[in-house]
């Protein structure tokens, strides 16, 4: 949706997929998945493969496309005691931003 709305760049710098901003957690979890075997906690694991470059403070694990840091116990942002300090609830964000939702979408869909 992002690619027909021409706000492909916009969205991606807010909710990367996990392929391309943490690839070597991605290729960790299809692994993990493929060999059926878990050699260590799923939160332990993001932490591990937490990238070293990113896009400041509110960068981290809640900006993936699937934002998952509401369900696991890991960090939401890099240094961002707000975010960071939020009780996890077991929740599951789909991250999406104004240029594909509302209006954006629906002329997408028609």
């Amino acid at each position: 949706i992002a690619k027909v709305m021409g706000s492909e760049r916009e969205l991606r710098f807010w909710s990367k997929p996990m392929a391309v901003k943490n690839t070597a957690l991605f290729r960790y979890l299809q692994e993990m998945v493929v060999q059926e075997k878990v050699s260590e906690p799923l939160a332990k694991s993001f932490e591990r493969l937490q990238p070293k470059d990113n896009d400041g403070p509110m960068d981290g694990n809640r900006r993936y496309a699937i934002n998952v840091c509401h369900l696991l116990d890991i960090q939401c942002s890099i240094n961002c005691p707000k975010k960071n300090n939020v009780p996890k609830f077991g929740g599951v964000e789909f991250r999406s931003f104004p240029s594909v939702v509302g209006e954006g979408m629906r002329a997408a869909a028609k």
